[in-house]
């Protein structure tokens, strides 16, 4: 039952001791061993993947009143008050 556990964990990376993680982070070709600079680094991407997606996705010219809203739906909501009792 142990050996099954171990192989388990060691499948799931739950492993007792130390975690190995990286030491170093590659940014532009340098080489980041400071905690700081790679959190900071980090916070900076995430922070504008939005924004330089979006400045990669192409400008056109579409009406969307005249693809989408074309036609003209000739239809009402009507709300009634309904006793429960």
């Amino acid at each position: 039952m142990k050996e099954t556990w171990k192989t388990i964990n060691s499948l799931l990376n739950k492993s007792k001791g130390k975690n190995n993680y990286p030491t170093h982070f590659l940014d532009n070709n340098t080489k980041d061993t400071d905690y700081n600079i790679i959190a900071n680094t980090f916070c900076r991407y995430f922070s504008n993947i939005g924004s330089n997606l979006a400045k990669k996705i192409p400008e056109v010219n579409v009406n969307f009143n005249k693809i989408f809203l074309a036609r003209k739906l000739h239809q009402q909501f009507i709300f009634q008050e309904h006793d429960t009792k």
